[in-house]
């Protein structure tokens, strides 16, 4: 063979001769792959680029300014004003919070899509973080009229978590709760509850997949409008036509989970309405090489499912 493949010498046999075509073919797919792969390998690395040109710029050139915004109107709230005056502030406030919430769940998905999502854990009481959880989601859901009933048992240990992500994560959760509760007013509330994870669960059924040195949180929506099937497919990152805007930030908390070592399902209430159940662990296992291929890395962008 010289250079590119070509029969040096006429072949004295057919077989030998149809062999050496044989060969070039395969030489001429193997130059074909590996244009194929340089050009995987560029993609990737532009790829990487534009996301650290995403990160610097959307946090600099919007979250910058829309913090300022904001900063502006708390400012302006603390003048007299009359009530249309003060009712139109608060509209600027809440969607000025849920555009910023938008942003940081974006931020987030492309840093857990990059692996470059990093948690902070510290020891954190279970109250709080669900306190926290339930006051972001109702700067996400401000029009929702449900209220959010909490139960959080008494004794609870400290919860190694990221706060931050983890009260994010949770306030996504029942920010979508609140979202999709019916409308009429008086009706079944949205229900939170925490506590220590034990071997069954209130209807006896023994829970052998969650060891006892975990928290669960459990997050009841308010109604059926959401079937449990619909629900476990938004937080697996598939789009549906009902997930208010929340898809992302959805499977972005399922990630954040994961990522603490925690395990997130859905499951139906004997009424048909869904449940979201969740476990963190009570010890931090240490770094895990598997993170970049969390199986509910969201993704920027429609995904229809199948």
């Amino acid at each position: 063979m010289r250079g590119v493949p070509e029969i040096a010498n006429l072949a004295r046999f057919e077989l030998v001769s149809r062999m050496g075509r044989a060969i070039e073919v395969l030489a001429e797919r193997f130059r074909i792959f590996a244009a194929a792969q340089e050009r995987a390998l560029d993609a990737r690395e532009n790829a990487r680029r534009m996301r650290g040109l995403l990160f610097a710029s959307v946090s600099h050139d919007l979250k910058s300014p829309l913090n300022a915004v904001l900063g502006f109107a708390e400012l302006v709230g603390r003048e007299d004003l009359s009530d249309a005056q003060r009712e139109s502030l608060q509209l600027i406030v809440n969607r000025g919070r849920e555009l910023l919430a938008i942003i940081e769940t974006i931020l987030d998905a492309a840093r857990v899509e990059a692996g470059q999502l990093s948690l902070f854990h510290r020891a954190s009481e279970v109250e709080e973080l669900v306190t926290e959880s339930v006051r972001k989601a109702q700067e996400l859901a401000t029009d929702a009229p449900t209220e959010v009933v909490v139960e959080v048992a008494r004794g609870l240990p400290l919860a190694p978590v990221d706060p931050g992500y983890v009260t994010r994560a949770f306030g996504v959760i029942i920010a979508h709760a609140l979202r999709t509760a019916p409308s009429e007013a008086g009706g079944r509330p949205v229900r939170v509850r925490a506590h220590l994870q034990a071997g069954t669960a209130e209807s006896g059924v023994v829970l052998t997949d969650h060891p006892i040195d975990q928290i669960r949180f459990d997050v009841e929506y308010a109604g059926r409008e959401v079937p449990p099937a619909e629900l476990t497919e938004l937080f697996a990152r598939h789009a549906t036509s009902r997930g208010r805007g929340l898809t992302l930030g959805l499977s972005l908390a399922r990630s954040v989970i994961e990522l603490h070592g925690g395990t997130l399902e859905v499951d139906g209430a004997p009424d048909g309405v869904p449940v979201v159940h969740v476990w963190l662990p009570l010890v931090v296992s240490g770094p895990d090489p598997r993170r970049r291929q969390l199986p509910s890395v969201p993704m920027i962008g429609y995904q229809h499912p199948g």
